[in-house]
């Protein structure tokens, strides 16, 4: 599975708002195009790549199961969207420093995210993580 565009809401720059399903969860985000150029991708599964602007909120998904991978909007932050995976590989850069790569087995998706975001934190490998995003936009990986 991937992402499914429902609808096509306005264009924000080189962005289009969207609703979109992710598994059994429906929420807005951006979508990568134009809407002339995503509006043969409705309705279908689309792979995809994600991108944000911010992380918010993070934690450690105690007891967490590939099955509970999911990417949903979030309860707490207006705007935010929940993202739940497994720490799939963690990559030193520089001094204190690691790209966290967490994987969704309800996707299959990916998402990188810098352990300064996660204040610093290196979780482990296997790890369940849940991050919550500002500015979530998917970029189809075809049209």
């Amino acid at each position: 599975m991937a992402i499914v565009i429902e609808s096509l809401e306005h264009e924000v720059g080189s962005t289009t708002l969207a609703q979109v399903r992710h598994g059994r969860f429906l929420f807005n985000a951006l979508v990568n195009g134009k809407q002339s150029e995503l509006q043969r991708l409705l309705g279908h599964e689309c792979l995809v790549e994600l991108g944000f602007e911010k992380v918010v909120s993070w934690r450690i998904a105690a007891g967490f199961k590939d099955e509970d991978s999911c990417i949903k909007a979030s309860a707490d932050v207006p705007g935010g969207i929940c993202v739940t995976g497994a720490v799939h590989s963690v990559m030193p850069i520089s001094s204190g420093v690691s790209l966290v790569d967490m994987y969704l087995q309800t996707g299959p998706e990916f998402l990188c995210i810098e352990s300064t975001e996660l204040g610093g934190t290196v979780p482990l490998v296997g790890t369940g993580l849940e991050v919550t995003l500002l500015g979530l936009c998917f970029y189809p990986t075809h049209f």
